[in-house]
């Protein structure tokens, strides 16, 4: 008998594409307009992975913020302020937050504003 492999996937299955193809797309609030690039999502699930930019001068405002999904956040490009812990991140830098896990707010001082990979996963 031949084994046979099943996926069971939410997101699509993607072999490799250009990005750059891929529109930025306004979002959100803030006192500066961000924009997200859809790289792939489940519609049926909410699970989402994307690329989140930030423009110099954003700020989030002065509440933290509590997600119902996992989060993982890598800085590809620029900085991001964490007004909280008073502490800047760049390039390279990485978070992997469980649900609920308070963080932020967030502004960008960097004239480049802050661009980062951003996967979601729902429970």
């Amino acid at each position: 008998m031949a084994n046979k492999q099943v996926y069971h996937l939410e997101k699509p299955m993607l072999e490799f594409f250009n990005t750059e193809l891929v529109p930025w797309v306004e979002v959100g609030e803030g006192t500066a307009k961000t924009t997200i690039k859809t790289l792939a999502d489940d519609d049926r699930t909410g699970d989402s992975t994307f690329l989140l930019h930030l423009p110099f001068n954003y700020y989030a405002g002065s509440e933290q913020v509590i997600h119902r999904f996992w989060e993982e956040v890598l800085i590809l490009d620029g900085e991001l302020t964490d007004l909280t812990l008073k502490k800047t991140f760049g390039v390279h830098y990485y978070s992997c937050r469980p649900p609920r896990m308070k963080h932020g707010p967030f502004t960008t001082t960097n004239p480049k504003g802050c661009t980062m990979l951003v996967i979601t996963r729902y429970e």
